[in-house]
């Protein structure tokens, strides 16, 4: 086992160190991207088994290796998605759940709005008629936002979580990230594979559903930028 977190420029100089080793399985813990580094450092053997080069190569390794528990199924059947066209929306405001976990700040909350425009001129710019939000976050103080209140009552918007179940996977204690372990895998799996276009925040969850999912349209909600 290879734990290379911020180790990339590392790995990089040197990575015939980890990929000869004679283990007949390596297992890395990393939170960056190791895997160009490891394909360009064995070419040949990247080529041969189709690697390299191919187009979202995660995304095909991902959907080659896992499939949803029984349970997680389970929940992603009674999720009931609208139908039409889905715009998923990941916001992170990072410290506004102290009692559940401890982050720094990332969003203001009245930034959501500008999520929101993002989300409507992505669903103009693409001719979409019938179009429903799903808005996935960190906290449930978005719920009173007005905007959100309104978008819900119209039933444009959808709010999957229960506040009991908001928890971070990595930074909630163990006895919280129980409780809201299958709900969080319900969402960050509802973003990936269910959601026809993206609007995401600087954050692990929204870009690995981005990078595992099918191709689509995605933003960045601060410029509305492609992501």
């Amino acid at each position: 086992s290879f734990n290379l977190n911020d180790k990339l420029a590392g790995f990089e100089a040197d990575p015939r160190r980890v990929l000869d080793s004679q283990a007949s399985v390596l297992r890395f813990v990393s939170n960056q991207r190791l895997t160009p580094a490891a394909l360009r450092a064995r070419p040949q053997q990247a080529k041969a088994l189709g690697f390299w080069p191919r187009a979202r190569l995660h995304s095909h390794m991902f959907r080659l290796l896992f499939r949803p528990s029984v349970a997680l199924q389970r929940r992603l059947d009674d999720r009931g998605l609208p139908e039409g066209p889905l715009i998923g929306l990941h916001f992170r405001a990072g410290d506004q759940m102290p009692q559940h976990w401890k982050d720094p700040p990332r969003h203001a909350l009245e930034e959501l709005d500008e999520f929101l425009d993002c989300a409507a001129r992505v669903e103009a710019s693409l001719g979409w008629s019938n179009t429903h939000l799903i808005l996935f976050a960190d906290t449930d103080l978005v719920l009173e936002l007005p905007r959100v209140k309104e978008l819900m009552a119209s039933g444009k918007l959808t709010w999957p979580a229960q506040t009991d179940s908001l928890v971070h996977l990595d930074r909630s204690p163990a006895t919280l990230t129980v409780r809201g372990l299958l709900r969080v895998w319900a969402d960050w799996w509802t973003l990936a594979f269910d959601a026809d276009a993206l609007v995401l925040s600087h954050s692990g969850f929204g870009a690995t559903a981005l990078e595992m999912g099918p191709e689509r349209p995605a933003f960045l909600g601060k410029g509305c930028v492609p992501a």
